[in-house]
């Protein structure tokens, strides 16, 4: 019996016998697609011969789920493949099949090395690779061709035969193939694999050579995306960086790869490779990734078995997935695999710690869960009690699910009147699960599921496609379609509601529901566009800027503000150290273990002082500043140039302050005192005033300054006055003016208002005692009020009727702008500097304004802004 195999080009081989053919496929130089004729007969796919069909089904990658040597797998496991066989110095055959292109690779493999990537892959043949380089034309690549058929002879040396090329550009071109052919396998999403362990791959002489770690390499750079490499890279930093000189893949590196692996080694972090030169934020981590696939970097037990507790316990379904196992794998194959699972990972080995023997319990507790038999439920043992009591038969399933879906339905509908709408969800879901058919449990596992949700717009889509769903299957119904409108009533998609109530009304013009939802809708559109006519025609009827001194007022409090700023931002002050705002309190840290002592440390030196300063006292003490750090001891430090890594640096900061205070604390304390230096380009009037100081004079000139514009922007206004011309005519609105009664319940809304926001907003440090800091902040709140509120909110509002947007965002805006003369809100970034002001204009200014507006009374927004103001205080206590 001869073979001869057909060619993409189809040419036919010399005849060939099935040892021969069966050794081409083995060492992956023949593959399925390829046409096989036996005996001269009509050729057909070499994967079709049953001759072969055992050797093809040995050889070639399962259509199965990758289980560490074989299956469907992506570049981030080929990585962790080669890897592996660098490690261990494989040797053999590792076939490839991409199934959406049908393209098959092998590649040879020798000690961990890749010596020849044979491929059924017609872009990367060697004449297509010379044509593409220019060493032939397709006219010469096709005389190639034809000689290489006529000689039997690969068409590298029939090239080198006819003096098309030489040795040297052969050789060249095999090497570029395999990288070419590399580079593809990297490029694909998804594909089959399968590594076959033979040691007569040595045999055969190198074709080109690429180490294991070059192909690593090479596969995560074209393999990976780059959200895949930032969540590999964040799990990376999340666990303790440990490098393991002792490993085998520390010899696969370069030297200068080692001094940086020194350098990781020493900072105890990966920062070392994003700050290599030359080299890109992706760069390093592509490199820390396959140091990390290489076991270069190693971990505490304890912590890896917690990775291992995550996967099994993220669901059911994923932790099966985990093991290898799926839902419906028998209970004594999962308790097999547990127990392979549980020798793997050494859980019955001696624990080096403590917290290594809580996890090893929890990962054991975890796989019971997941591998021993279900119990009988509650609910279950409910009904065949039920069932022994009126004397059925406890094997009737049907009547067994009967009795557990009436049980569920019935918590469901109890937990919908209890307002506990996750628990109704999650009874109705039960009850659907005994009777999928029943449409009423289907309509309240819908509705208890729009009621439980988050009622976003995906919500409302996922429970808008589930509602046509029903629809489809119960065309007749209208129960369906009605619960769908009032959803989506709710929504506010009231052209979709109208359309289905329609529909109802089509089935049934009598049913009382769908009209009286239809009535709903008809009644809510009128009231909407009621509500825009009047919105539309009351904006305009106000005085706003028509007024000579609401113009005036608005300009007095912009020049205030203006002013304020020129005298606090460039003023110099003689001060040149901040004030004192909190001591170090070392008492929580005796008796404590060298764990719990660290830990009380970092959190006392966060709560007691801020970044800034902790990371100053460092420098004072010794620590090497980062070279983006400007400044001196004397004239203090700019962190500015730190940016993202500001955390990173408190970090080592921290650890060197703990170090030194171990040895000794008084130094720690008394750098942290000398180290409040005000930096020089910041030693003025207005940054001292931000610090809420008794004897700070410009703190109180420039309230003194504010109260006295309000004052005499009241007597002028007299916002409380009504003019004749705004005397409200018969049946007209009447024109707004402040009054002289409090309204109570605004008033208490106020306050509740002023506490939320308040205990939201940060807690303020000052030396000042709270006291008259109290004080301070209730004249501060007092001039706000009398000048923005008062002065300024009662020219532009005085006389309008109806809505006055243009006047409130006037108020709002300069309210803005004063904010702005504060000096330390300019040290701030671009984007905390706009929330900033967005935060207090509208959360402190808006409300005063409107409630003013709304109420005629100054009494609620002041009490709103010193509520806001004085609770913050509070919390210090």
């Amino acid at each position: 019996m001869s073979y001869q195999w057909v060619s993409p080009l189809g040419c036919l081989s010399a005849p060939l016998t099935l040892e021969e053919v069966s050794a081409q496929i083995e060492q992956g130089r023949f593959f399925p697609p390829h046409g096989l004729s036996v005996n001269g007969e009509e050729p057909v796919a070499a994967s079709a011969c049953p001759e072969l069909r055992v050797l093809w089904a040995k050889v070639l990658p399962p259509l199965t789920p990758f289980d560490g040597a074989a299956g469907r797998a992506r570049p981030l496991i080929l990585g962790r493949f080669f890897a592996e066989l660098s490690l261990s110095r494989a040797t053999g055959y590792l076939s490839l099949r991409q199934n959406d292109a049908r393209l098959f690779f092998t590649l040879r493999i020798v000690d961990g090395q890749i010596l020849e990537v044979g491929a059924y892959d017609p872009s990367t043949y060697l004449g297509q690779l010379l044509v593409q380089q220019g060493k032939l034309t397709p006219q010469a690549l096709t005389r190639v061709l034809k000689l290489a058929h006529e000689r039997n002879t690969p068409v590298g040396k029939v090239c080198v035969d006819e003096g098309l090329i030489s040795i040297k550009d052969l050789n060249r071109a095999l090497s570029e193939q395999m990288f070419v052919r590399l580079r593809r396998i990297a490029c694909f999403p998804k594909f089959d694999l399968r590594f076959r362990a033979d040691r007569r791959a040595r045999l055969a002489p190198p074709v080109g050579r690429i180490s294991g770690y070059a192909a690593l390499e090479l596969t995560l750079g074209y393999g990976l995306s780059d959200e895949e490499i930032k969540e590999y890279l964040a799990v990376l930093r999340a666990r303790p960086v440990v490098v393991n000189a002792e490993s085998p893949g520390v010899s696969f590196l370069s030297a200068e790869d080692r001094q940086v692996l020194k350098q990781v080694q020493h900072q105890g972090e990966l920062t070392p490779l994003s700050e290599r030169p030359n080299w890109t934020q992706r760069d390093g981590a592509l490199k820390a990734i396959a140091w990390d696939m290489l076991r270069v970097f190693t971990m505490p037990r304890a912590y890896a078995l917690l990775e291992e507790l995550t996967q099994l316990s993220s669901s059911e379904v994923e932790g099966l997935h985990h093991l290898g196992l799926d839902e419906h794998t028998p209970f004594e194959e999962r308790r097999a695999v547990a127990q392979r699972y549980i020798n793997e990972l050494g859980l019955s080995t001696p624990s080096e710690s403590e917290e290594e023997d809580e996890v090893k319990r929890l990962v054991r507790a975890r796989l019971d869960a997941l591998t021993l038999p279900p119990q009988i439920s509650p609910r279950e043992q409910a009904a065949l009690e039920r069932m022994t009591q009126i004397g059925a038969d406890t094997s009737d399933e049907e009547l067994k699910r009967s009795l557990m879906f009436e049980a569920a339905f019935q918590e469901g509908e109890a937990c919908l009147k209890r307002s506990q709408y996750s628990a109704a969800y999650e009874a109705f879901l039960e009850a659907s699960g005994y009777k999928p058919s029943d449409l009423g449990a289907q309509l309240k596992l819908l509705w208890s599921s729009f009621l439980s949700s988050d009622r976003e717009e995906s919500a409302y889509l996922n429970v808008k496609a589930q509602a046509e769903a029903l629809i489809k299957r119960h065309p007749q119904s209208v129960e369906p379609p009605l619960m769908l409108a009032q959803i989506q009533r709710i929504y506010g998609d009231a052209e979709r509601a109208e359309q289905n109530l329609r529909a109802i009304l089509k089935i049934d013009p009598n049913h009382a529901q769908a009209n009286a939802e239809l009535r709903l809708l008809i009644n809510r559109e009128f009231d909407e566009k009621k509500r825009k006519r009047n919105l539309l025609r009351t904006s305009g009827e106000e005085v706003g800027f028509g007024s000579t001194l609401a113009r005036v007022a608005l300009a007095v409090l912009l020049f205030v503000s203006a002013s304020l700023w020129a005298v606090g931002s460039l003023t110099p002050t003689e001060r040149y150290q901040w004030p004192e705002l909190r001591n170090f309190d070392a008492s929580a840290m005796s008796g404590l273990s060298e764990l719990d002592r660290k830990r009380v440390f970092y959190q006392s030196m966060r709560v007691n002082y801020d970044q800034e300063l902790i990371i100053s006292a460092s420098y004072r003490l010794g620590l090497k500043p980062n070279p983006r750090v400007l400044g001196n001891d004397e004239e203090g430090y700019d962190l500015t140039g730190l940016e993202g890594n500001i955390m990173r640096e408190l970090t080592r900061s921290l650890s060197f302050l703990y170090g030194r205070y171990e040895v000794q604390p008084s130094e720690v304390t008394d750098s942290l005192r000398l180290s409040r230096v005000i930096p020089q380009e910041m030693r003025v009037l207005g940054v001292v005033e931000g610090y809420w100081l008794l004897d700070d004079l410009f703190w109180w000139g420039r309230r003194a300054l504010l109260l006295l514009v309000g004052l005499i922007g009241l007597l002028y206004v007299k916002p409380w006055r009504q003019d004749e011309e705004s005397k409200p005519k018969r049946g007209e609105e009447a024109a707004w003016r402040l009054e002289g009664s409090v309204p109570v319940a605004w008033t208490l809304g106020a306050i509740v208002y002023g506490a939320v926001v308040g205990f939201l907003s940060p807690a303020l440090s000052s030396p000042t005692p709270l006291g008259p800091l109290a004080l301070m902040l209730t004249a501060h709140v007092l001039t706000e009020q009398l000048a923005f509120n008062a002065y300024l909110g009662g020219s532009l509002l005085k006389g309008s009727r109806g809505l006055p947007f243009t006047s409130l965002l006037a108020v709002v805006g300069a309210f803005a702008l004063y904010k702005l003369s504060f000096f330390y809100l300019w040290q701030q970034p671009t984007d905390q500097l706009m929330l900033a002001l967005l935060q207090m204009s509208l959360f402190i200014e808006g409300v005063s304004v409107v409630l003013m507006w709304k109420t005629r009374s100054l009494v609620p927004g002041f009490v709103a802004q010193l509520t806001l103001t004085l609770v913050p205080l509070l919390t210090q206590l």
